[in-house]
């Protein structure tokens, strides 16, 4: 769910639904090529209302995605607005475009905004939708809150995507020469973990789950040299396998822990 700012109240009964249509859920690529490589965004927009979207309306799409500050490496939403567009009750219409990887794609005050999608890693691509009429009322849409401007419902889609060959849960502990006691495992959620540090450092943890995304990182401050332990609260994580990795300074410690609630 995401959340947009708006000041009136919906009037025309619009319901909007989109889907994304390419690419699908779960598509693996290989690691995309600057100038060279694109993937599809294309997506179908419906009008589940009893009003029709005239051309004094307004619709807003926004796409999330790697989308990088080619100066900052800041990730963006790139939001387009669709007006002199017109889409009856019941109809449905598909736009879309390729987005190449390396290609300007927008330009903030101070940097064009790049494609860039990562090598070697999982990645997300979604697009949100909403509309208002002339007045700049919102429509009367089920998935848009006018109170909190949360958008939610049909008026999301996106899809997973696999580029290249990410990195696996069994590949985080290659070549790692010391072991984090981590306790209870299983545990239901409350992780504790007791490693003794060499020397003081900023100590720092992070979580992956078994396709090698990163679900949770927490960061503990300047630790004194010598046997430490920091507790952590994962129970919003899901039931599964996960590695967990300790940095201090040079030195890292990591282990593999199950949660089952």
């Amino acid at each position: 769910m995401t959340a947009c700012a708006f000041g009136a109240f919906a009037q025309k009964n619009i319901d909007l639904e989109i889907n994304l249509l390419l690419p699908q859920n779960n598509t693996a690529y290989g690691n995309l090529v600057d100038g060279q490589d694109s993937i599809p965004f294309f997506f179908e927009i419906t009008n589940n209302g009893t009003a029709n979207v005239a051309a004094n309306d307004t619709l807003t799409l926004t796409y999330v995605g790697s989308f990088v500050g080619q100066n900052t490496n800041t990730k963006y939403r790139i939001t387009e607005e669709l007006s002199n567009y017109t889409l009856a009750s019941g109809a449905k219409d598909t736009l879309g475009f390729f987005l190449k990887q390396g290609d300007v794609i927008a330009s903030s005050s101070s940097e064009n905004i790049l494609v860039k999608f990562p090598h070697n890693a999982h990645d997300t691509l979604r697009v949100f939708i909403y509309g208002v009429d002339v007045n700049g009322d919102l429509f009367a849409d089920d998935g848009v809150d006018e109170v909190t401007g949360s958008i939610s419902g049909n008026n999301i889609t996106g899809a997973a995507l696999t580029f290249g060959t990410p990195t696996a849960l069994k590949d985080l502990f290659a070549n790692k020469a010391e072991v984090l006691n981590v306790y209870p495992n299983p545990t239901n959620g409350n992780v504790n973990i007791k490693h003794a540090l060499t020397t003081a450092a900023e100590a720092s943890v992070k979580v992956t789950d078994i396709a090698g995304r990163v679900v949770y990182t927490q960061n503990f401050g300047k630790q004194a040299a010598g046997e430490q332990t920091f507790n952590m609260n994962l129970s919003h994580l899901a039931n599964g396998v996960y590695a967990i990795e300790l940095t201090a300074g040079s030195q890292k410690a990591t282990s593999k822990f199950t949660i089952k609630k």
